[in-house]
């Protein structure tokens, strides 16, 4: 699978301008490349809920025009059509990690260039298991369309796996623009199970990513309606989210 994989698809071309135009979109941007048009776009989080799109780079227009038909058709566009490589809240981690290890020094076309390189490394491990990520990425593109309308923001990459004999999908949500609440969902395969919620606040310190979690939840949605079942995750979230106090 792999081998096909790769020779299908070449790994995409993650550029200075990509990292500079995720920049520019803003807290909550995405940076997806689009399996039809073999083409990379950032999308704000504002686009998550239809709201309009920040992708104006030269090439990619395919990839906005099936955007903005999702959009009008009120369909979720963060579907199986589009592989996400990094976040906004990537960037700063990043621009460190090239810093520190000399690659932005060495690097002829500056940081901007060392980062989108360190992003064509993530893009090809992401590609490898493109397949699978694809098939699973479909069964929560609802899901995703529900959370953001709740004002949680898909964050990065899908994580997928197996729990025993049945696939899963996990994926992480942020507040924006501050990022402060986290919200971690793991849907089995076909919803055929619990979906396991986590619900939190960033670490103590701006530079600590992992979730410190507040609330955990299993929500067996798999039985009745599970074409809606996004919704009673993406509610059940949203109002564990509101019942966390201000501070911490």
């Amino acid at each position: 699978m792999k081998g096909a994989n790769t020779m299908d698809f070449p790994v995409p071309n993650v550029s200075w301008e990509h990292v500079s135009l995720l920049r520019a979109a803003g807290p909550g941007a995405l940076l997806v490349w689009s399996e039809r048009h073999d083409g990379i776009v950032p999308v704000s989080a504002d686009a998550q809920v239809g709201e309009g799109c920040i992708a104006h780079l030269h090439g990619a227009s395919g990839v906005r025009g099936d955007i903005q038909r999702k959009q009008q058709a009120g369909a979720p566009y963060l579907d199986e059509d589009l592989m996400v490589i990094a976040a906004h809240h990537d960037l700063d981690p990043l621009v460190r990690q090239v810093s520190d290890s000399g690659a932005a020094e060495n690097h002829p076309d500056g940081t901007d260039s060392a980062v989108g390189e360190e992003l064509r490394d993530r893009a090809a491990r992401l590609l490898e298991s493109w397949p699978r990520l694809k098939v699973l990425t479909g069964m929560v593109a609802d899901l995703r369309a529900d959370l953001a309308g709740h004002g949680l923001h898909l964050s990065g990459p899908a994580t997928i796996g197996d729990d025993g004999w049945r696939a899963f999908i996990a994926e992480e949500f942020r507040t924006v623009p501050d990022g402060e609440h986290r919200v971690r969902v793991k849907v089995p395969f076909a919803w055929d199970g619990p979906v396991q919620v986590t619900v939190g606040v960033a670490g103590a310190f701006r530079h600590e990513e992992e979730l410190r979690p507040k609330w955990r939840m299993n929500l067996d949605v798999s039985t009745a309606y599970p074409g809606r079942a996004g919704r009673v995750v993406a509610a059940s979230a949203a109002a564990a989210v509101a019942s966390m106090p201000a501070r911490f």
